[in-house]
């Protein structure tokens, strides 16, 4: 995992000398309904100092006007040394989030922040823009960094890729301290679509009962930090 992280590094630093020079673009904003899967990578490190791998996708359904969000992991475990599957259904109407495990239970707790629009950061720093692949088939794409709003000090950062053109999102990759332990996790933006044409994902069931956790999050490591 070690090895990992230090590709992940590397790959930024060249990113940064590739970089295509001329005027600072401004930050932009995608749609405000959009499906996305994203895959995930990274690493978590215990309190023992043991890493613990990140690895897993998400499909994820975004409706900023409706103010809801939903999450479908399928994440790595050590322990089962598996995937094991969960849906996440943020309500920023009600600021409350519900967990549902693939065993049928369902989880409630609050929501710390407001759901935020899906945009770079106006406080962000513009860092380089870079071509991805090459000739015509290239992707022009710029490369932006922030901490995410906090009531709280954090020491975490945040490194957002977005296409030049219209500002879909590539990749976001974080590190810092999330959920109480040090971390860096990457999401990679794959079969992204401007729209939400099935909204089934964002209902929050009504067959069952949903257990509550006390007012602790639960829930994804870092996103949703912009998008």
């Amino acid at each position: 995992m070690r090895a990992l992280c230090v590709w992940m590094v590397t790959v930024l630093w060249l990113m940064s000398l590739m970089s295509v020079r001329g005027d600072t673009p401004q930050p932009c904003c995608v749609n405000h309904q959009f499906t996305a899967t994203l895959g995930e990578t990274g690493i978590a490190v215990q309190a023992d100092n043991s890493p613990v791998p990140v690895e897993g996708y998400q499909e994820l359904t975004y409706d900023y006007d409706s103010k809801m969000m939903s999450v479908k992991a399928h994440m790595y475990s050590q322990v089962t040394n598996s995937y094991v599957d969960s849906h996440l259904i943020l309500d920023y109407n009600m600021m409350k989030q519900y967990v549902l495990t693939a065993d049928g239970q369902c989880y409630i707790s609050d929501v710390a922040q407001p759901m935020t629009e899906p945009c770079v950061p106006a406080n962000s720093t513009f860092l380089a823009t870079v071509k991805l692949g090459a000739g015509d088939n290239s992707l022009t794409a710029n490369l932006w960094e922030f901490s995410p709003l906090s009531s709280a000090p954090t020491d975490l950062v945040t490194k957002l890729m977005v296409s030049a053109n219209d500002c879909t999102p590539v990749y976001e990759a974080s590190y810092g301290t999330i959920n109480g332990l040090k971390t860096e996790v990457t999401y990679f933006f794959t079969d992204f679509k401007p729209t939400v044409s099935d909204r089934s994902s964002l209902s929050v069931p009504t067959n069952i009962t949903c257990q509550s956790t006390g007012g602790v999050p639960v829930g994804r490591r870092s996103l949703p930090l912009r998008f």
